[in-house]
């Protein structure tokens, strides 16, 4: 169904005009159409059936075009549920169909599915051979959904053999048909999750973002299906539980549970798992465990999620020996292959592991210079300090762990970031200066309190109790807009955000800056947040 018929009309009513006759009744064309009309409302294995069945009849008329699109189609709906021997025979169907047309957009769909199974193969090479073929016959022939998803396959084939830039570049310009409304609602939605996914796990948060929201709208404006919106919504809890919005990544987490599991329980397995993140960060451990096995029935690994709900636990033996388990088999794309390293490091150093750690700290960094990105380079400062305050030297952990902490929080990543900042506080602590620990747990512990992240929480202020610091001297009276210039300090604004929000200039900021580091007796934008907000001197509603 393209574009102009779907707006006539709706896959149910699809779906109800051509249940009225018996399904034998039905030519090929009709059967295509009712194949995608149950794809459409959820109902995957009657439309297997009914595809099944198309195929057949496109055979029977000598179609070899059409037959070689439902082979095709048939492929990819066990290929993408790991289903992977009958996915196989479906392609060599499909194959056989094509023939000796090489240039033919039937081939040109061959190519689109056989870069996808070298890719899983690991046959990066082989994957972007065939989608570059893809990428070729699109553009001569014409056809707008053939070469989107040509170039989103080069895209990510480039990528997967680590030319990022070249590969975003591809999968930027398959997007423009997308956001152009120039495709089949199928190849749409394919397209955004392909490339949605791909931004996420190269940490390039901000191309992730701007093409998640511009998914999310797409899926609202849908009549039929719940697929689509439940892998777009599963992408959106990502980067919202990244940015700490945990309440709404909770709500959309629930829903995209719901959704795939309507369409397909075996497409639900990350949705599963980002809801266990969830609970654990919140410190419902319990709850978290049901979702995580749910998410490993479903087929996905739930690493590092429940080796760090296990040691939590106290389990911390067993959730490193869980992480090195999966270290071998975990994605090898940046962001999520960065965010087991820096975990399976922090828990090496809670067993005096030092050269375990120092070892996976080496490929970490590794990972962040061959990335380039901001937010793999901030982890890696990170466990970097974790290293050098767990061998003893102190100041070198604690200019590590501030700086990371600093650049998460830039990027408006305030869990990582309070992570880190209570990391130094510690360090600085082993060092000798305690009113810095104190400053840096009590700013860590502030956002621990606002994001809910009860378990966090309860560890700084037990760590605090147990530096027994004497209570700070009484807070100076700040002015109007000092308060004012403060409250934005607190939420990591630089002195040009400050001054674009005010509408003052950058000098005034400074000087507002050094008089409030001034009354409050601070030395840092770090010590003045933790100092306010100890101190109640931002309103409650921050």
């Amino acid at each position: 169904m393209g574009r102009a018929e779907a707006t006539a009309t709706t896959w149910q009513a699809v779906h109800a005009a051509l249940t009225r006759r018996p399904v034998d009744d039905l030519d090929a064309a009709e059967l295509d159409r009712l194949a995608d009309a149950l794809f459409w409302i959820d109902r995957v294995d009657e439309s297997l059936d009914v595809r099944r069945r198309c195929y057949l009849a496109h055979m029977e008329a000598s179609d070899d075009a059409a037959a070689a699109m439902a082979a095709w189609r048939l492929f990819y709906e066990h290929f993408l549920v790991g289903e992977t021997a009958i996915a196989n025979g479906w392609i060599e169907r499909c194959r056989h169909h094509v023939g000796g047309a090489d240039r033919s957009p039937e081939a040109g769909w061959l190519h689109i599915a056989s870069a996808d199974v070298a890719a899983s193969d690991g046959d990066q090479p082989r994957s972007l051979q065939h989608a570059r073929t893809a990428t070729s016959i699109g553009r001569a022939s014409g056809d707008a959904n053939l070469l989107a998803m040509a170039l989103q396959a080069e895209g990510r084939a480039l990528v997967g053999q680590g030319d990022h830039r070249a590969g975003l570049t591809l999968l930027d310009e398959a997007m423009v048909s997308v956001t152009n409304g120039e495709l089949e609602a199928l190849y749409t939605g394919w397209v955004y999750c392909n490339v949605v996914s791909v931004c996420y796990q190269l940490a390039d948060l901000d191309r992730a973002g701007q093409w998640s929201r511009a998914a999310l709208r797409w899926c609202d404006s849908l009549a039929d299906g719940q697929m689509y919106p439940g892998l777009c919504r599963v992408y959106a809890v990502e980067l919202h539980c990244l940015h700490g919005e945990w309440s709404h990544a909770e709500t959309l987490a629930s829903r995209a549970c719901a959704e795939l599991s309507a369409f397909d329980p075996r497409y639900a397995g990350e949705a599963f798992y980002l809801a266990g993140e969830l609970r654990r960060l919140r410190g419902d451990l319990d709850a978290a465990d049901d979702a995580y096995l749910r998410a490993r029935e479903l087929g996905r690994v739930p690493q590092p999620g429940m080796a760090l709900s296990l040691a939590a636990r106290g389990g911390v033996a067993a959730a490193v020996t869980a992480l090195r388990t999966a270290l071998p088999t975990s994605s090898p794309l940046p962001l999520p292959r960065a965010q087991l390293f820096g975990e399976l490091i922090g828990l090496e150093l809670a067993l005096a592991d030092i050269e375990g750690a120092r070892g996976h700290l080496d490929e970490l960094q590794h990972l962040a210079r061959r990335s380039g990105a901001p937010v793999i380079d901030a982890l890696a400062e990170g466990a970097a300090g974790l290293v050098h305050a767990a061998t003893g030297d102190h100041t070198t952990g604690y200019q590590h762990l501030h700086l990371g902490a600093e650049r998460l929080s830039r990027l408006g990543l305030p869990y990582e970031a309070a992570r880190l900042r209570f990391a130094a506080g510690r360090a600085v602590a082993s060092g000798g200066d305690r009113e810095t620990a104190r400053l840096d747990a009590t700013a860590a512990r502030a956002v621990f309190v606002r994001l809910g992240a009860s378990l966090d929480e309860a560890a700084v202020t037990a760590w605090l109790d147990h530096l027994q610091l004497p209570p700070p001297p009484a807070a100076a009276t700040l002015s109007l807009r000092e308060r004012e210039v403060l409250r934005h300090l607190a939420t990591g604004c630089t002195n040009r955000d400050i001054a674009d929000r005010l509408r003052l200039s950058p000098h005034t900021v400074g000087r507002h800056v050094s008089n409030i580091f001034t009354k409050l007796e601070v030395s840092s934008r770090a010590a003045a947040t933790a100092y306010a907000y100890e101190n109640d001197l931002i309103d409650a509603d921050l």
